[in-house]
């Protein structure tokens, strides 16, 4: 189920409407570890590893767990 959550959270995020264009449209913009356990956009809990995505139509920032 949780990935059907991370994908409906970044069509929300992308200018497409449908998951096979909306991910085109993401790339990776850093990686860090976290400090304190996070949760994902796909609500995973915990995660330490962070990973920075960054839309290259929309300059929208997520984070995802790694």
């Amino acid at each position: 189920m949780a990935g059907y959550k991370l994908t409906n959270e970044i069509i929300d995020l992308s200018e497409a409407v449908v998951w096979d264009l909306a991910k085109l449209e993401w790339g990776l913009a850093e990686v860090y570890e976290a400090d304190e356990p996070e949760r994902c956009l796909c609500g995973h809990f915990p995660i330490k590893e962070v990973c920075v995505l960054l839309n290259q139509r929309n300059g929208n920032r997520t984070e995802v767990g790694n």
